[in-house]
């Protein structure tokens, strides 16, 4: 499994390769793990034995190794974002579906616990139709940003709307559809990466005709997943992703009008039981405002299907 400079094991059908800017350093490491060493990608692309290549490389690689891969006849699951230009994408797309072959894009916040759990919510039609969403999406940066790889125009196609912001873009679309209309505001106001951006704030229109905000940020110095989808019965809001985004939590509620600015009159907590040793589903009923009932579950980084709800 090509990944770069990094390595992943698995056992099963997975083959394992280890890839460094110098083959030295790559053959102790892959006599000790038992795997292949080599320099570049080529020959891994190439291998009979091999049937989908992960292309988790900078993106001024993508196209490359992703159409090398397509032509040898391999499945590619790559790292978004797909490519660096429009060109480069289509290209990608064109040659897999001549191939007849899988090409997916890493979007891999569809798998996150509590965006699952929102989006088969959402699919129930448990808030109704969808009226608008609205997401944040930042981190604080640090220190000597500018000199990585993600602030080189050449290697990247974009600034922190094209590193985190993407993700959320994708989350619009699978909830919500094709995007049709897009306005948005590009700033870089703290990190020396001009041209790239540090900022970006995104108001796009589905298909459809649902509304979707986005605000992208290499200046989040706390930093947040905030995911909301509004509809006409109630939302649903993914907040967290664990980690330095705080604990994921999923929140659902219900609109009703009859007391909407009263003090919760009664909010009871009751506790489930832990996966693995670890407290991390709870479920609040909370009477008050705007809310007739509020769903609040804290997910662990993993299976969802290890978390019994009651």
């Amino acid at each position: 499994m090509f990944v770069g400079n990094q390595f992943l094991q698995n056992d099963g059908p997975f083959k394992k390769f280890f890839r460094k800017s110098a083959l030295s350093s790559a053959e102790p490491l892959a006599m000790r793990m038992n795997c292949a060493a080599g320099a570049g990608w080529e020959d891994v692309v190439c291998r009979k034995d091999v049937d989908v290549v992960l292309v988790c490389t900078p993106p001024d690689t993508h196209a490359a190794i992703t159409l090398g891969a397509l032509h040898e006849g391999k499945h590619v699951l790559c790292e978004k974002p797909l490519a660096r230009t429009t060109a480069e994408g289509e290209a990608m797309v064109a040659t897999a579906r001549e191939k007849g072959l899988v090409l997916k894009c890493g979007f891999n916040h569809r798998h996150h616990p509590g965006v699952m759990a929102a989006k088969k919510q959402f699919d129930s039609g448990a808030i109704g139709d969808p009226i608008f969403l609205r997401a944040v999406y930042g981190i604080c940066g640090r220190p000597g940003y500018e000199k990585e790889w993600r602030a080189d125009p050449r290697i990247t196609s974009g600034g922190q709307l094209m590193e985190q912001g993407i993700h959320v873009i994708d989350l619009f679309r699978w909830f919500i559809g094709e995007i049709q209309d897009v306005t948005a505001v590009a700033e870089t106001s703290y990190w020396p990466i001009a041209p790239l951006e540090d900022n970006a704030f995104v108001t796009c229109r589905t298909r459809a005709g649902v509304p979707a905000s986005l605000h992208s940020s290499l200046t989040q110095w706390k930093n947040i997943f905030s995911f909301e989808v509004y509809g006409k019965e109630g939302y649903l809001a993914v907040e967290g992703l664990g980690g330095g985004y705080g604990t994921e939590k999923l929140i659902t509620g219900r609109t009703v009008f009859d007391r909407p600015f009263a003090f919760p009159d009664r909010i009871r907590l009751v506790c489930l039981e832990p996966v693995q040793g670890q407290p991390v589903l709870f479920r609040i009923h909370r009477h008050g405002p705007q809310t007739e009932f509020v769903r609040r579950a804290e997910y662990p980084y993993g299976d969802l299907a290890a978390i019994r709800c009651h």
